[in-house]
């Protein structure tokens, strides 16, 4: 028995994952052959609000909107309509008035995005009488449905209905399901000729052409023009049926287990061309004309005492269709008795509908392997396929508790073969112990939210009914909370720490409460969606080469196992001839011989760890994932040996190793790690050779299914890996192995086990929150808003970023493979680092830390990397380490391609692919210092960078050497500019200098022909910028120290500037500024510095101007100002002791030239004007004490 495939998720558990709102719309009710719209006028709106319910009981609210009762996928023949969708699921939900119908193709053309689609019934429908259909003339989609008021619905939904067009906004209808459109969508009968009331099983042979089963035995034929035409019906004839007859034959009409059900009513129907085949309660085998509705064949199935089959319909027949030149076709069935029992039979058309039915060979008796034997295990359906001599039968069976999927070859002679779809017994087992969260807690919610986790909708309403029961009441800032952050608080407000005899926190106890209180919330999270994982149909897709399963909240798909997986779920210590064959098929790199040996090997390894306990387990890959950040301090084989020494020697006993190097050696001879290179070649393959196809991407269904395959290859990689490496500790010092490969192996496991772990931790991050928004109902809704779908990150990922990816059965191992490999570090040493690109780019800056210190490996490009994470996280000396750790690798080598794409991921850098890398560490640093500086509050460090940009460009070993001076001239001003711009944001004066004199002779530095670069305006803005700052930090006398060769008088130009129009402001009246003296200031510190007594005068003068100007009542600050100006002037000469002034006259302001003695003049005036003011004021004020007195 080979497990040769894998049923895998491919929508999302009870979540509505589709990008914009579903289309509601709801049907009418005929009164007295009047159509009446249920809900009033607007009962058809379209709407963005979901179905209302009335009940308030959580779980019962769960049940309703997540539980469906019945469901199918219809596949739509939608070939030269690229925009349509091909694949539709439907389910029923809300107590049975809810038909939903959604779009679950793998892959879109274009950018369009699908809806899903809810039909509202007024009344209830009959479960098993819904028929879905699809008319390939209109493209529509047809439902024929029955309610429980008797009704005979039609449904006819085109499918571009289900194509959004965002050009329309949600205030307009955006759809031909209106209530005036009524009549062109649907259709309802209430009243037929014939008895209807009692239906059990509808059939659409096509969407024009019905068959109906009813409860009494007799089979009805409905057809019509087109959906929603006028029907005719036709009953079709029952030789059986006669009552009279049965009574003669003393035969019972009536079904032990539902008196109300005939024996004789079908439940089981199928057709091919004019044959209509049915199968009945009581195991009868059929065969009509549907021209004719003439019974032509008829057979019992089971022996005489075979038990009844169950009233509940099912798909037991299946048709093999013949090839065009054959005169026959090919029917199989089954017979429940204590086996599965197949009859294959053949029929022979001959003229006038003349055929022979005649059975192919005995009858093939098969034992299904099923996940339990305390279940009833019912076929819920199967589906046979002929390929040359070769029945290719697919069957699914159900409990009421699980599902499993057999695949068996059937050749018309000679032995068969079984596939089985795996039930992974201890897949939750291996899950759980496998976690590396740091706290119980991050465990528990790793699980819950994961990918094998639960839905938002279950874990939803599990809190409710576990708060409820046992939590504290929320508050409303609470409710409005995240889902994950909900959880924790609410299982965590149940316990509380207690204390010892000594006061002391029992934090033991705590954290076992705390367990058993997580435990309790994932036993209620599993009983919850127990019923969501009830199997409803099977369909298969002849396009995509595969089976879907629908079922009660999701839907899977059957896809064909990955190499690992075919190693890991075929292992046995037994292999036989037919599985060695199977497996050497599957895996064309291993002949026979190797697979056998291999599959024992694994199975050696896998007994082995199933005989350690749950805990001891998990502290093995705990400790494995410590051991690979500890790979530099000590040798491989003292790690080993302390491994062995701590866990292997505490749990199993000597005699137990040596039975274990023992089962090794039989299993493998010789080539045991021969064989652990074959695994391991197994899980680091490159990627094959995948055809793009343009204009097709990966569609939402499309990604959560390669998201969930991805996880379980991962969790399967992840349990060899685990597997190998306890068994390399465990046989180290045993028998004749070599231990230098032994430690070569370990190393090489070791490191693809921290791949696998990045890859499971990528998996398992969720979509970032994005704030609540109101949505008005004119807003559009785009792609662009799809970062608010309940997808995880990877999902998104995979819309965003994978294109021309085509999903078929064929292709899809391809595919999966494909991104395997990407994500694989010992495939892709990049695969980390994109990784971490992707989760800085949408602001998951705290697990792209986790995973920078976890899994990016130890080279130059991983330390480049790990420096973006150190400044997402603030931490810019960190990342200044990690570039210069960097800089002599990436500065002497161009990067790959793969690398090159890490770096377009990136957010806020100034790489360029051509030149920042390989080109010296000039450029490397100065692109360094640039995406330090994009970062912002980082301009020392970037600052830091820049000036070794400047040093290495100097260095007698330049990166200089062999450009053309050009390049080096626009290199050096390209640093320079650089340097000066973080040294004015670092306020490093020094620096700002240094750069400002570079730039200033890169700027008068003449080419060939002797022009020079750039005149005084070029330099201007840098003047500025370094005047400004050293007058903000109140260094100018700092600043008066720097030569400023040729540039003193730009200076000085600028600081009297800046002056000038300071004083402008106050004259005009302006108001008045906090820092208004500052330029005065600067202007007389600059002028005393580099001695020039007549300016520094100049700008006593404007101060004095500007002080009258404001008309303070406080004269001190002029008089100082004043005194300062008459001891400036008198350090001049005679001759000089004069300056030019503006002087305010009645005409504006004047400029004059002022001597000392004009000066002394008017200060002496200022002084005696203010005497005067001071005696009038005494005067005043006693006269004003006079008064008083009097």
């Amino acid at each position: 028995m080979a497990k040769t495939f894998r049923e895998t998720l491919v929508s999302s558990k009870g979540a509505d994952i589709h990008v914009v709102p579903p289309l509601i719309a709801r049907l009418t009710r005929q009164v007295d052959n009047t159509q009446q719209f249920i809900g009033g006028d607007d009962s058809l709106a379209l709407t963005t609000q979901q179905v209302s319910v009335s009940a308030t009981n959580t779980e019962t609210n769960y049940y309703r909107k997540n539980v469906a009762t019945a469901g199918s996928i219809v596949h739509c023949d939608s070939e030269g309509h690229s925009n349509l969708p091909r694949s539709v699921s439907w389910r029923l939900f809300e107590n049975a008035t809810v038909i939903e119908f959604e779009p679950v193709d793998l892959n879109y053309k274009g950018s369009y995005r699908f809806r899903t689609i809810k039909i509202v019934s007024p009344t209830p429908v009959f479960e098993n009488c819904i028929s879905v259909s699809y008319n390939h003339a209109l493209y529509k989609i047809v439902i024929d449905f029955v309610s429980r008021d008797w009704s005979y619905y039609t449904v006819a939904i085109p499918l571009s209905e289900f194509v959004f067009n965002s050009a329309k906004s949600m205030s307009d209808a955006g759809t031909s399901l209106t209530e005036k459109n009524a009549a062109n969508w649907h259709k309802i009968s209430t009243v037929f000729p014939f008895d209807l009331k009692n239906p059990h099983l509808i059939h659409a042979i096509s969407s024009n052409l019905l068959i109906i089963s009813l409860k009494n035995g007799t089979l009805m034929k409905v057809y019509r023009p087109a959906p929603l035409q006028d029907f005719y019906w036709d009953i079709i004839t029952d030789p059986t049926s006669n009552a009279i007859s049965r009574l003669w034959r003393g035969q019972s009409d009536k079904c032990p287990s539902d008196p109300s059900i005939s024996i004789r009513t079908a439940i089981s129907i199928a057709s091919y061309g004019d044959f209509l085949l049915t199968v009945s309660i009581n195991s009868k085998l059929r065969v009509w004309c549907l021209s004719t509705s003439q019974l032509l064949y008829e057979e019992t199935l089971a022996s005489e005492n075979s038990p009844l089959l169950g009233p509940a319909p099912s798909n037991i027949l299946s048709i093999v269709a013949p090839s065009h030149e054959d005169d026959q076709f090919y029917f199989l069935t089954y017979t429940p008795e204590s086996v599965q029992v197949w009859s294959v039979l053949i029929v022979t058309i001959g003229e006038e509908i003349a055929l022979t039915v005649s059975s192919l060979g005995e009858k093939y008796h098969i034992e299904p392997l099923i996940p339990d034997d305390t279940s009833t295990w019912l076929v819920n359906s199967f589906h046979v396929t002929k390929q040359q001599d070769v029945f290719s039968i697919t069957t699914l069976l159900k409990s009421n508790t699980s599902s499993a999927i057999h695949k068996v070859q059937l050749p018309v002679s000679g032995p068969w073969q079984v596939a089985v779809l795996d039930d992974p017994v201890d897949g939750k087992y291996l899950q759980a112990s496998a976690s590396q969260a740091t706290t119980h807690t991050d465990g528990y919610v790793r699980w819950l939210f994961g990918p094998s986790g639960y839905s938002p909708a279950t874990i939803e309403a599990a809190l409710e009914i576990y708060g409820t029961h046992y939590a504290i009441n929320k508050t409303q800032t609470e409710e409005n909370s995240p889902l994950r952050e909900r959880v924790c608080r609410t299982v965590g407000s149940t316990v509380s720490i207690t204390y010892n005899s000594k006061a002391e926190p029992n934090y033991r106890k705590y954290q076992d409460s705390l367990d058993q209180e997580w435990e309790r919330f994932d036993r209620l999270c599993s009983e919850m969606e127990r019923l969501g994982n009830e199997v409803l149909s099977m369909t298969w897709d002849p396009v995509a080469a595969t089976f879907w399963v629908t079922k009660a909240s999701f839907t899977t798909i059957l896809r064909p196992a990955l190499p690992v997986e075919l190693i890991y779920h075929n292992k046995t210590s037994e292999p036989s001839n037919k599985l060695v064959d199977i497996i050497t098929e599957q895996l064309k790199s291993i002949s026979g011989l190797h697979a056998s040996q291999l599959l024992k090997l694994v199975d050696v390894l896998y007994s082995y760890r199933t005989s350690l306990s749950h805990s001891h387990y998990g502290t093995f890959i705990t400790t494995f994932n410590e051991d690979f950040h500890r790979r530099p301090h000590f040798s491989t084989f003292e790690r080993i040996s302390h491994i062995r020494s701590t866990l292997i020697d505490a749990a199993a006993s000597r005699e137990t190793l040596l039975a274990l190097f023992q089962s090794i050696n039989e299993a493998t001879g010789d080539l045991f790690y021969q064989y652990l290179e074959l695994i391991y070649q197994c899980l680091t393959s490159p990627a094959p050779a995948h055809k793009s196809v343009p204009n097709v991407g990966v569609s939402i269904s499309g990604a959560v299914l390669l998201s969930s395959a991805l996880h379980e290859a991962s969790f399967t990689a992840r349990t060899i890996v685990g597997d190998v490496l306890i068994g390399l500790v465990a046989t180290l010092p045993l028998g004749e192995f070599d231990v230098d490969k032994h430690t070569q192996m370990y190393s090489k496991y070791l490191n693809l086990l921290n791949s696998l772990e990045a890859i499971d931790g990528l998996l398992h991050v969720p979509q970032q929150p994005q704030p609540q928004q109101q949505q008005s109902e004119t807003k559009q809704i785009t792609f662009g808003e799809s970062a608010q779908l309940p997808l995880t990150f990877f999902e998104q990922l995979l819309l965003k970023r994978q294109s021309e990816l085509l999903l078929t059965s064929s292709s899809f191992p391809n595919v999966l493979m494909l991104l395997w490999s990407r994500l694989n570090v010992t495939c892709e040493p990049t695969a980390v680092a994109q990784i971490i690109a992707e989760l800085l780019v949408s602001n998951n800056d705290i697990i792209a830390n986790e995973f920078a210190t976890r899994h990016l490996p130890r080279d130059s490009f991983s330390k480049f990397i790990s420096a973006h994470v150190y400044l997402r996280s603030d931490e810019a000396e960190k990342a200044v380490d990690q570039f210069k750790i960097a800089a002599i690798e990436l500065s002497t080598r161009k990067l790959s391609r793969e690398e090159i794409a890490v770096i377009k991921t990136l957010p806020f850098t100034a790489w360029k692919k051509d030149t920042s890398f390989g080109n010296g560490l000039s450029r490397y640093f100065g692109d360094a210092s640039k995406t330090l500086g994009l970062w912002g509050a980082h301009s020392v460090r970037a600052l830091q960078l820049a000036k070794l940009a400047r040093t290495n460009l100097y260095d007698p070993i330049s990166d200089i050497d062999g450009i053309s001076s050009d390049e080096v001239i626009s290199l050096n001003e390209e640093i320079q500019n650089t340097l000066f711009k973080f040294a004015i944001e670092a306020a490093s004066l020094d620096d700002a200098y240094s750069a400002l004199i570079e730039i200033d002779m890169l700027n008068k530095f003449s080419d060939e022909t002797g022009q020079p670069f750039a005149t005084e305006t070029l330099i201007l803005p840098y003047i500025d910028k370094i005047c400004t700052l050293a007058t903000r930090l109140g260094k100018v006398d700092r600043l008066a120290q720097y030569p400023f060769i040729g540039l003193k008088d730009l200076v000085t130009e600028y600081f009297k500037t800046k002056a000038k129009e300071s004083l402008d402001e106050a004259i005009s009246g302006g108001p008045i500024q906090k820092d208004a003296f500052v330029f005065y200031h600067t202007l007389y510190s600059w002028n005393v510095e580099h001695q020039d007594l007549r300016g520094a005068a100049a700008a006593l003068l404007m101060k004095i101007q500007h002080l009258k100007a404001q008309g303070l009542s406080d004269r001190t600050p002029i008089s100082d100002t004043y005194v300062m100006l008459i001891n400036v002037l008198s350090g001049l000469r005679e001759s000089e002791q004069w300056i030019l002034g503006d002087v305010i006259s009645s005409t504006g302001l004047v400029r004059v030239a002022l001597w000392l003695r004009d000066i002394r003049a008017e200060y002496s005036d200022f002084i005696a004007e203010g005497t005067r003011e001071i005696e009038n004021g005494q005067q005043q004020q006693q006269q004003q004490q006079r008064q008083v007195a009097a």
